[in-house]
């Protein structure tokens, strides 16, 4: 879980304007970005609704509607304690297997093992 001052805006569109606000900071007039899950939605709002300008724009598993997450994300978040106790096993093995289902040909060996 992220970490959240009390009463920071956290919200998907509070993030695309900070997200257009940091490109302007930087300089980067037409950078390539790759956006996945939430931060496809919030590069997205950051084009759209606040001007940002992309040389290309990747999204890879954006999210479109809200509930955010999937349903083994939302299961977490409501027990957290509990997942927070798992031994150090179980929880590899649950964040490989995750991963490892969500699509596509799926990472290399090595890669999920830095996991």
């Amino acid at each position: 879980l992220s970490e959240k001052a009390d009463g920071q805006d956290v919200s998907l569109a509070a993030q695309g304007r900070v997200f257009a606000e940091l490109l302007e900071h930087w300089g980067l007039r037409r950078p390539l970005v790759a956006a996945h899950d939430f931060g496809g939605a919030v590069a997205l709002r950051a084009h759209l609704l606040h001007g940002a300008r992309y040389g290309a724009l990747a999204l890879v598993d954006p999210v479109a509607l809200a509930p955010w997450g999937s349903p083994f994300f939302r299961l977490v978040r409501e027990n957290a304690e509990v997942f927070g106790r798992l031994p150090e096993g179980l929880h590899r093995a649950l964040v490989r297997e995750y991963v490892g289902s969500t699509g596509g040909p799926g990472l290399h060996p090595a890669v999920l093992d830095r996991l």
